[in-house]
């Protein structure tokens, strides 16, 4: 066999022993049209180069003699490097247009979250305008949706901007006094020591009354003296589908009659709330 093979065997043993090797793997893989683009071309310059040669290539057939079957060969891998250029253009166009598509989707999403967020706390000022009435600008509601495992924050107003941020938004259903709401009905405790000199009384006090770790204490936006937890139940076999949480800064106790009697009137309302947001998360 004539040595003249080597010009084609040699290329293709370039390739792969350059494939083996995971790093030009990885450049030439998302390369792959180019490539056979390449090798169309590399068969058009031998075809030139070797265009008169006699030498014998393949199967007793000179270079002369398989010329133009390189130059169709060639001809044939490049058209075939276009099309398949071409087609994974149109499919990187395309996941591109559903990229944006999607992102667009995603922030729409995370608006009508906020707006959602907006309501519910507009909602909650609205109904529990008489509790407000009794916290001397130190009480807070929050309201949050079980959800597995966890609790999220769905609404949330305090008549002291202070108190009103948002701060940790998913909260596990095994710690803090919300653990205690959910498994009990409704739970209150009241006289918490105030927080001073580092906290480490009202640490200690939340520890021994509840489960909750100091990372937790130290992400508290409002450290409040008394809580009053409600759940809302289902009216099926479904858990619950959330609570609503009241606080003061005060250590004085709340006033769980007044919150019965809002629900009274109310605590539909706030299902729907809590039922609707479903679809968002």
């Amino acid at each position: 066999m004539s040595l003249d093979i080597l010009y084609l065997v040699g290329y293709l043993l370039l390739l792969l022993i350059a494939w083996a090797f995971p790093i030009v793997r990885t450049i030439l893989n998302p390369n792959k049209n180019q490539l056979i683009t390449l090798s169309g071309a590399y068969l058009f310059l031998l075809a030139d180069i070797k265009s008169d040669s006699t030498n014998k290539l393949l199967l007793g057939y000179t270079w002369k003699e398989l010329n133009l079957a390189l130059i169709i060969l060639g001809v044939l891998l490049s058209i075939i490097g276009i099309i398949s250029s071409s087609i994974s253009n149109k499919k990187y166009l395309k996941l591109n247009e559903l990229d944006t598509i999607n992102n667009g989707l995603v922030d729409r999403i995370e608006i009508l979250k906020e707006e959602y967020f907006k309501l519910c706390s507009n909602q909650i000022q609205e109904i529990f305008s008489e509790f407000f009435k009794t916290t001397e600008g130190n009480g807070r509601v929050s309201l949050y949706k079980h959800e597995g495992t966890h609790f999220r924050l769905l609404g949330r107003y305090a008549n002291n901007p202070t108190y009103n941020k948002r701060g940790q938004e998913v909260y596990s259903d095994e710690e803090g006094f919300i653990a205690k709401g959910w498994h009990q009905d409704t739970f209150e405790i009241h006289d918490i020591p105030e927080w001073k000199k580092g906290g480490s009384s009202y640490k200690n006090y939340m520890k021994k009354n509840c489960t909750i770790t100091d990372e937790r204490l130290k992400k508290l936006t409002m450290r409040s003296c008394a809580f009053y937890i409600y759940r809302f139940n289902s009216i099926d076999a479904d858990n619950p589908h959330g609570i609503i949480v009241f606080e003061k800064m005060k250590p004085s106790s709340i006033n769980g009659n007044l919150i019965s009697n809002i629900m009274t009137t109310h605590e539909n309302q706030i299902k729907f709330l809590l039922k609707s947001m479903k679809s968002l998360f």
